[in-house]
């Protein structure tokens, strides 16, 4: 009897811990936009522009915050063939960070639309998957057996979750414009998420 009575427990709090972990739900589908609103998947309101940054003083550089209307904060990190990248080495494009795992069935689910608009948008958007905390063996052969092109990076210690932190869950994509001034945030994956991302992109590039 004692067992009976138990289980539900241990199941519900199993439940509570995977959908922290991995965005699964509709009310987990969040968008920050550049003025600072949040709003459900698929909704839209963009603000006023970001500004520039062509200052390389660190004393006059402008805020770094993970919030839309901010400079995204600057990091560097292994990408999977080994070299390093840099925040800064993508400036002139528009930017999709999507942080992932390869245990979040979410995020494998979005993953053909950043592919699509990584082909389509060859010239003016770079694509960082930032995988989280992962082997990275085991990172490796999924990118070999999906066939993704885009860069890989390996948060192995989770210091750039943390800088671009707390994200609340995964998948979370983050839009940079080419000034490098986040036009949105976005956590979850559903449906067309090209069209989503899309938007945000064309926002970025001013299009």
């Amino acid at each position: 009897m004692k067992i009976l009575i138990k289980l539900p427990a241990v199941i519900i709090i199993l439940s509570v811990v995977l959908s922290a972990s991995c965005a699964a739900d509709d009310s987990a589908y969040k968008t920050t936009h550049l003025d600072g609103s949040g709003g459900q998947y698929g909704q839209r309101d963009i603000g006023e522009d970001g500004g520039e940054d062509g200052v390389e003083d660190a004393e006059e550089r402008p805020e770094e915050r993970p919030e839309a209307g901010y400079h995204a904060p600057r990091f560097s990190i292994e990408l999977l063939g080994g070299e390093r990248a840099e925040l800064s080495d993508y400036r002139g494009k528009a930017v999709l960070i999507s942080f992932w795992a390869t245990w979040c069935g979410i995020c494998k689910g979005g993953m053909p639309d950043i592919q699509k608009l990584s082909d389509e948008y060859a010239e003016e958007l770079a694509v960082l998957a930032v995988n989280c905390g992962e082997d990275k063996n085991q990172v490796g052969n999924f990118i070999k057996e999906t066939g993704y092109d885009f860069a890989v990076g390996l948060d192995a210690n989770g210091a750039i979750q943390d800088l671009y932190g707390p994200i609340g869950g995964i998948p979370y994509t983050v839009i940079i414009n080419p000034d490098g001034v986040i036009i949105a945030t976005h956590l979850g994956a559903a449906g067309d998420m090209f069209s989503v991302f899309e938007g945000y992109i064309k926002e970025a590039l001013e299009k």
